[in-house]
């Protein structure tokens, strides 16, 4: 009973693992999933706070906007400069030649193409001055965008649809008036979907190691068998001569 027991637990164990969802099993396995972008900072001697975003899985893309957000109040976007991903991405709403430049507000990102991009890497690189008599606390400066709308890609059959990002931010510490520690917010979204991952994965381990103690529980008995077999030959031979 108890054998049989172990051996329907398996096969369930195995079940599951294969025939999840496909979204379940990996992080990314078709062009629908979404794209992943982390936003990190670093301060240098000056005290200007460098903000990086990195777009790390990029499932495909045709077409987004991001828009920054940050607290002006406690700081201000002073220069962008691109990156090597989405290579045409370029600032919108705004006029980075004129004397307000990228003081402006909304400050979006835009990207267009005729074709989906798969291309990884930095996004773009912002630099911000930190403002004087800042009130301590916590600032996040975060990408945002319009779910179901702002993010393209096309699919199969070239028919263009949407999909959603994964998007980790930065929240920014400051202490009169320096940045004293930086961040990462993740993406409520990107972490319950690793856990599906993670709990995918176990259950797979889980039923490999359950299948591997009864192939070695079977193999040891056989070899128990072979001796005590090889034993009794060996009296037998014994007794004949």
């Amino acid at each position: 009973m108890k054998r049989i027991v172990i051996y329907t637990l398996l096969v369930f164990l195995l079940i599951f693992s294969f025939f999840a969802h496909p979204s379940q099993k990996t992080f990314a396995d078709s062009i629908s999933d979404n794209s992943v972008i982390i936003v990190s900072g670093i301060v240098n001697t000056q005290n200007k706070l460098i903000i990086k975003a990195n777009l790390t899985e990029n499932t495909a893309i045709s077409g987004m906007t991001l828009e920054l957000s940050y607290n002006k109040s406690a700081m201000v976007l002073t220069n962008v400069v691109f990156g090597t991903a989405l290579s045409s991405l370029e600032p919108i709403t705004t006029n980075t030649n004129t004397s307000e430049g990228f003081k402006i507000t909304p400050f979006k990102f835009n990207y267009y193409g005729e074709k989906n991009d798969f291309s990884t890497g930095l996004l773009f690189t912002l630099t911000f001055n930190i403002n004087n008599n800042v009130k301590d606390g916590n600032y996040l400066v975060s990408l945002k965008y319009n779910k179901n709308k702002d993010v393209c890609y096309f699919d199969e059959n070239n028919v263009l649809k949407t999909k959603n990002l994964y998007i980790d931010n930065a929240e920014i510490q400051i202490k009169n008036d320096f940045v004293t520690q930086i961040t990462s917010v993740r993406d409520e979204g990107q972490t319950s979907n690793t856990w599906i991952v993670v709990l995918c994965v176990s259950v797979l381990a889980i039923a490999i190691i359950i299948a591997g103690i009864l192939f070695a529980k079977k193999f040891i008995k056989k070899r128990r068998n072979w001796k005590r077999l090889w034993i009794k030959q060996s009296t037998i031979e014994i007794w004949d001569c």
